[in-house]
């Protein structure tokens, strides 16, 4: 049986021991325990002189050790503890779904998660314990120094951002981040839009189905009003000073709407988000979470008191909607009534930070997250052209070789939500079956959809002898109203109303989803005997309209100011200066030869 010789158990010894050394310094610089624990689960082994026993005991430690990787990454988020990884940010797993099962693989197996660092995540982990269980402790320290790499970089660009900023920069940290932000945020959606045009380009030559697919969703007409796109209330500015000690501090936030309809009922807040006020409290060992009045803001204005609303359970929105950031608003004044085309709106929050929520969240080498969220009620048109033609008409095409099909794509108001009207391929020949489908989505980041309220005119026809509980498929509830006749036309209209709800979780409200409702209608023959045999073709143009409450919501980091801050001696970084309330008090750094600073309360 091979043995160690003493030279070599000591040089395992000394590769093992810097293995754990480097754990502990990964704790101590970056303060989270899971990047110590995958270090040392890679570096750290027990040389044995009994290879086989050696083999075995370092492959169990490193099974249990990869366990508790997953689950630290993916369901603790303690104090310094996991990554914080979604699985899919799309899913929300209430007591039904888990009761059912459905829910549990839904949430586990990777092909649905919608997070690309969970995904990059979970292949490594899982791919690294495949080498390191089957290897000796060379192969995983190999193996290990690409998974603690990868690691890093998730972390460095996930939840330890601040923690990974703070080891490089220190108490610079908040002004390095806020002029990092303000550089790479427009290079960004630059890039953003070059990147989406290339994409449209390259998916037309590659996967020309799935081109075809997507101009289905329809496309956003001239907005004579505003802009053209996915646009209604946004959020033009949202800027923030530095956060002083004891002095006011202004955060202002720019509306306008852009879209082509009024808004009604426009409410605008501020708040921390509720995950990284999560992190707050957990490095203050708090039990309640931070607010924004912690930071001293407070709602509206003496002369017009706006309101302070907090979520009413961990899981759930502040709005009622389906996500996972819970969090407290601000509203600025009472909602606004009204916001015409082109209307803007200028808000003002003002608020004073004291030196004990300054210590007690430790927000000397962290910048502060603060998010704006506007909710307003709006609304989307779109219209689509359906081409039928008799059997007679479509047989002397297909004689002629003069039968072309194509996909028609609807026109879409501009609206943040894109409601696209879509069927088979046109024309359609009458005594065929055909479908008319209706998608609703949003179509921009940091954005949730409400009771929206979707309704269709058809020509009356097409529901004379079927049930819509029959023929429509879709999420939510469907209804149709007495038909009326339209001017001009032959025929009777009717009108569809749909009320969708989440397509994964019953009596859910939208929020981020694509929902679909689809009509199948088996023969338009008889509807259209009356016109259809006068005239070779007729073309119809159906209508929706969906009104909806629509939530937007943006991020930014508000830095601390680093000049006058709640300090220690050792804090105020130059011999000539002191603590004015001595070494381990809250108070001012100030000047050796003065006997008082400009607060001795320590607020």
């Amino acid at each position: 049986m091979a043995r160690y010789s003493p030279s070599e158990l000591w040089k395992q010894w000394s590769k093992s021991l810097g293995g754990l050394l480097l754990a502990v310094a990964m704790f101590i610089v970056f303060n989270n325990f899971l990047l110590a624990l995958i270090t040392f689960t890679f570096l750290f082994f027990i040389p044995l002189n009994d290879r086989k026993a050696e083999s075995k005991t370092n492959t169990w430690i490193f099974a249990v050790c990869m366990i508790l990787i997953f689950v630290m990454a993916f369901f603790y988020s303690g104090p310094s503890g996991g990554f914080d990884l979604d699985m899919d940010s799309e899913n929300y797993i209430d007591d039904t779904s888990w009761s059912a099962g459905g829910g549990i693989l839904r949430y586990i197996m990777p092909w649905t998660w919608t997070n690309p660092s969970a995904v990059l995540f979970f292949l490594f982990w899982f791919f690294t314990g495949i080498v390191g269980f089957l290897g000796d402790p060379e192969s995983r320290q190999i193996i290990g120094m690409v998974f603690i790499f990868m690691s890093f970089l998730v972390f460095a660009t996930g939840t330890g951002s601040e923690n990974v900023g703070a080891a490089f920069f220190g108490q610079w940290w908040p002004q390095v981040n806020s002029f990092m932000m303000d550089v790479v945020e427009p290079i960004q959606n630059s890039l953003g839009t070059l990147t989406g045009t290339f994409s449209n380009a390259f998916m037309m030559l590659t996967d020309p189905i799935g081109y075809a697919h997507k101009i289905q969703e329809g496309n956003y007409v001239d907005n004579p009003t505003g802009k053209k796109g996915s646009y209604g209330v946004e959020i033009t500015k949202f800027d923030m000073n530095y956060l002083y000690i004891g002095q006011p501090s202004i955060i202002q936030v720019n509306l306008k709407n852009e879209g082509s309809f009024p808004a009604k009922n426009v409410v605008l807040g501020i708040s921390i988000p509720y995950k990284e006020a999560q992190k707050m409290s957990e490095v203050s060992g708090d039990t309640d979470i931070p607010y924004i009045t912690n930071l001293g803001f407070t709602p509206g204005s003496p002369q017009n008191p706006g309101t302070e609303v907090k979520s009413p359970r961990p899981g759930v929105h502040i709005w009622g909607l389906r996500t996972d950031n819970e969090e407290e608003i601000l509203y600025t004044d009472p909602p606004i009534a009204s916001m015409p085309h082109q209307d803007q709106y200028f808000s003002l929050f003002t608020g004073n930070l004291t030196c004990a929520n300054y210590v007690l969240f430790n927000l000397k080498e962290k910048s502060v997250p603060i998010r704006a969220t506007v909710a307003y009620d709006y609304s989307v048109e779109s219209q689509l052209n359906i081409e039928f033609v008799s059997v007679n008409e479509w047989e002397r095409r297909v004689q002629n070789n003069q039968l072309i099909e194509t996909q028609v794509a609807s026109s879409i108001s501009s609206s943040p939500v894109k409601l696209s009207i879509s069927t088979n391929s046109q024309p359609i020949r009458v005594d065929r079956p055909f479908i008319i489908s209706l998608d609703l989505k949003t179509e921009v980041d940091n954005s949730a959809i409400d009771d929206a309220v979707v309704t269709m005119t058809v020509p009356s026809w097409l529901l004379e002898k079927d049930d819509l509980s029959r023929i429509c498929f879709g999420p939510g509830t469907v209804t149709k109203n007495v038909p009326t006749t339209a001017a001009g036309s032959l025929t009777g209209f009717e009108t569809v109303i749909w009320k969708p709800t989440s397509g994964q979780y019953e009596n859910y409200p939208i929020g981020s989803e694509s929902v679909t409702l689809v009509c199948r209608f088996y023969n338009a023959e008889s509807g259209l005997e009356r016109e259809i045999y006068t005239l070779p073709s007729k073309t119809f143009n159906i209508q929706a309209r969906g009104d909806y409450r629509f939530y937007k919501w943006k991020d930014r980091k508000a830095p601390v100011n680093i000049g006058q801050y709640c300090c220690k001696d050792d804090d105020c970084g130059d011999d000539n200066f002191k603590c004015d309330l001595g070494k381990g008090k809250l108070g001012f750094c100030i000047q050796k030869d003065r006997d008082f600073a400009p607060h001795t309360d320590g607020t």
